[in-house]
């Protein structure tokens, strides 16, 4: 493995190929969204009794780093997703890029055999699921969107675009910062904006909720007490990066509020981050689709393009209402 890929600054390992690797995806459907059919994607792609429906969407959720298929978060999104929308949901379940090329694999068979459109196609990944869902998106030019929540830094943030995700990947991208910090206080997602449409949530940097005693790790003997300010760093960290997917799946379940993004300059961010440290909260701007960005089904809907604050509750729901 060569450049770009693999560099001095980037010392990523050989991935492992198709037969190292159990790659499945998890297809379900709106009449029955508990029943889970299984999609092989190696040897060759099987779709056996799956009921897809060309003419829905299609969207496939990706999960980051030491997640799988069964990941909570991912549940829940995808029932929140088809509780709004009739659609034909994917969850890819891997832990290496390779999963792109087995995503690939499978959009091909549903377009030859099943007449998919890519235009129809929509690719949600967190952390390096967002990554993993450019490589998609690269390979196949024309899918429709790509949403990228908090996408990974480390490896990633700084590098070439043919690594990372890129506003090219798909006709609309469009990116969630939660943890944009840089990775030398353990940041995790990408600080920089990748898409059509970046948004920063309360800043982008940190999230409301994530230094309340609660995320206090408990101790029970010294040597835990020893290390507590790394692991409450990490609890803190794991709270913000994971606030991306918590607020999108509150924008598919309740679409009677709606997330708004302001366009907003980097200093209009920096007082936003500070607002959330402080414990002051954050005002809902007055907003309609001509004026601001909707964070959920919407955001493709917009012609504004740029970078966004999205202000939200301090606890759940987070969704601020209009007064």
């Amino acid at each position: 493995m060569d450049r770009p890929w693999r560099t001095s600054l980037r010392p990523i390992p050989d991935p492992f190929g198709p037969d190292k690797l159990n790659v499945e995806l998890f297809y379900f459907t709106r009449p029955d969204i508990a029943k889970m059919f299984t999609v092989k994607t190696y040897p060759a792609v099987d779709l056996s009794g799956a009921p897809f429906d060309p003419r829905k969407p299609t969207v496939i959720i990706t999960h980051g780093f030491l997640q799988n298929g069964q990941t909570k978060w991912m549940h829940e999104m995808k029932d929140a997703y088809l509780g709004s929308k009739d659609a034909n949901v994917h969850q890819a379940v891997s832990n290496t890029r390779v999963v792109a090329r087995m995503i690939e694999r499978v959009l091909q068979h549903l377009i030859f055999n099943h007449g998919l459109r890519l235009t129809d196609v929509h690719l949600i990944g967190h952390s390096l699921g967002a990554h993993i869902s450019a490589y998609v998106g690269k390979n196949l030019p024309g899918i429709g969107r790509l949403t990228g929540l908090d996408p990974a830094q480390p490896a990633f943030e700084g590098f070439g675009k043919s690594v990372r995700l890129y506003k090219t990947d798909a006709e609309f991208v469009d990116v969630i910062h939660t943890d944009g910090t840089p990775v030398s206080p353990f940041g995790v997602g990408v600080r920089n904006p990748h898409g059509h449409v970046d948004l920063y949530v309360n800043g982008g940097s940190v999230q409301p909720g994530c230094f309340l005693k609660e995320t206090l790790p408990r101790v029970r003997n010294f040597v835990q007490l020893a290390i507590l300010p790394i692991a409450y760093t990490a609890r803190i960290k794991e709270c913000n990066h994971m606030r991306s997917y918590v607020y999108l799946t509150e924008a598919f379940k309740d679409t009677t509020c709606t997330f708004w993004g302001i366009s907003a300059s980097a200093n209009a961010l920096a007082v936003s981050i500070a607002r959330t440290l402080t414990g002051t909260s954050q005002q809902q701007p007055k907003c309609t689709i001509a004026q601001c960005v909707p964070l959920g089904f919407d955001t493709k809907a917009t012609f504004l393009r740029g970078t966004f604050l999205v202000p939200t509750a301090r606890q759940s729901p987070f969704c601020l209402r209009q007064k």
